[in-house]
């Protein structure tokens, strides 16, 4: 079951809260809370920005919570209706030049390497680089 279709019992007490200030009741307020649980913890990533972000379920006692759980409520129906599937179903064609790859492996080009960015990498294969030319470190980087 998607969202849009959890939600469509709820939505008259959603908008009866935002639109008229009518709190549902203690129960209803439990479903919705739960329902907004679950929805964070789906598109926590959409929402915060992190997959491993610690959530809690919305305090039932106080009033701004509730309020704000209910407004996100609204904004994801919001989102959710607005979305079409066939966006979602459509893809890139990658108009870019891929690297190189020799099994699995990126094939790097080192002559076309700045200098800087060539002795970290040589830095980054263990190789002492100081005192030594472009040349024997390549020399080097060769018979690893």
């Amino acid at each position: 079951m998607n969202f849009l279709e959890e939600v469509e019992p709820y939505r008259v007490y959603i908008d009866m809260y935002l639109d008229k200030g009518a709190m549902p009741n203690l129960k209803i307020r439990e479903e919705l809370s739960d329902l907004d649980y679950r929805l964070r913890m789906h598109e926590r990533v959409a929402m915060y920005g992190k997959a491993n972000i610690e959530l809690y379920p919305t305090d039932m006692a106080c009033a701004s919570c509730v309020k704000s759980m209910v407004n996100n409520l609204r904004r994801w129906i919001n989102i959710k209706e607005t979305e079409k599937p066939s966006l979602l179903k459509e893809t890139v064609e990658f108009k870019g030049v891929p690297d190189k790859e020799i099994a699995g492996y990126k094939v790097i080009d080192l002559t076309k390497m700045k200098w800087g960015a060539f002795k970290s990498y040589c830095k980054g294969k263990g190789l002492n680089v100081k005192g030594k030319t472009r040349a024997q470190l390549t020399e080097e980087l060769t018979s690893l």
